[in-house]
């Protein structure tokens, strides 16, 4: 579980208990016994990457109760419909001291984001949280994730397509591009598949159409070992075929298998064909928003996706983004 993930837990554990508020000064929770937990952040604005940001406040546990701290978290503030990336730190632990107070300090990641960020206390004891509180604060610094010449700041699929390249799933076209207009490949979106599960790649798929020199036929052996791809045809994968986005759809549904049932929601697309062997995939991918309509009520079943494209989709598949 991530820390975005236990955070959220905590807070709807505690929610009947606490009330939340925030302002320029120090971020506070009110216990039902009245008593306000308290997080104070110096620098208290904007902090950069690889700078000690100092954490303190007050926890009203019983001086008594054994096991005493907190835990101080840092998660991107990602607004639904950004497309920015989730970046979480995992933060520190600090004890509790007798009169309630505590204090820590956390050093900046150079790998983090640049961006606004929730920071998040819990005064803990064991594994219950008593009390909650959250500041927002800036992290300024550099984008270490690398960057291509032909996606630009500001472009819709930028944020994606330069996480993917920092994981290493995606390698661009070569020359410092990353031709985000071209059509994806069945054999590139087999490359992409496997890093992002981390298959393990090798060997040769049983498709005769396949080189088995070519810099994909491990992936696609990987994914066919898995049962994610079953070609185009009996004894064909098609490699060079431009991958259509229905047939993405039913990738990402092997591959990552949501708990998601479509089938009541065969009805929205008005051009996905009742028979077609990917209903059930559009449904699900599109009722977890891994992959949206092309416009109002179509989801373009034939078009051919392009890498941004599918950037885009796998980063969501990954639960990196919107």
């Amino acid at each position: 579980m991530g820390p975005t993930t236990r955070v959220t837990a905590l807070v709807v554990a505690a929610t009947a208990a606490l009330t939340l508020t925030a302002g320029a000064g120090p971020a506070a929770a009110r216990g039902d016994d009245g008593r306000r937990t308290t997080l104070e952040l110096s620098p208290d604005r904007q902090v950069g990457q690889g700078q000690l940001l100092r954490a303190s406040g007050v926890c009203f546990i019983a001086p008594d109760t054994p096991g005493r701290h907190v835990f101080v978290m840092m998660s991107r503030v990602v607004e639904p419909g950004s497309g920015l990336t989730r970046d979480d730190f995992d933060g520190v632990r600090a004890p509790v001291l007798a009169d309630g107070s505590w204090h820590t300090a956390l050093r900046i990641p150079d790998r983090l984001l640049p961006g606004m960020y929730h920071v998040y206390v819990d005064c803990l004891h064991g594994n219950h949280a008593y009390n909650v509180a959250e500041r927002r604060i800036e992290v300024t610094g550099t984008d270490p994730r690398p960057r291509f010449v032909d996606v630009p700041d500001g472009y819709q699929h930028a944020e994606a397509i330069r996480t993917l390249a920092a994981r290493g799933i995606t390698l661009g076209c070569g020359g410092g591009r990353f031709c985000p207009t071209d059509p994806l490949t069945r054999a590139q979106a087999a490359s992409l598949l496997a890093r992002a599960l981390e298959l393990e790649r090798g060997g040769q798929p049983t498709f005769d159409d396949v080189d088995p020199d070519s810099v994909h036929a491990g992936a696609i052996a990987a994914l066919e070992r898995a049962g994610i791809v079953r070609g185009c045809a009996p004894g064909r994968y098609c490699p060079t075929r431009g991958l259509r986005r229905d047939e993405t759809a039913t990738l990402i549904d092997r591959s990552f298998e949501p708990d998601v049932d479509g089938s009541g929601y065969h009805w929205y697309f008005t051009d996905v064909r009742p028979d077609s062997p990917h209903i059930d995939a559009i449904a699900v991918v599109a009722l977890e928003e891994i992959m949206r309509g092309c416009d109002d009520r179509r989801f373009c079943p034939t078009t051919t996706i392009t890498r941004a494209q599918a950037a885009r989709t796998l980063h969501r598949a990954l639960h990196l983004g919107d």
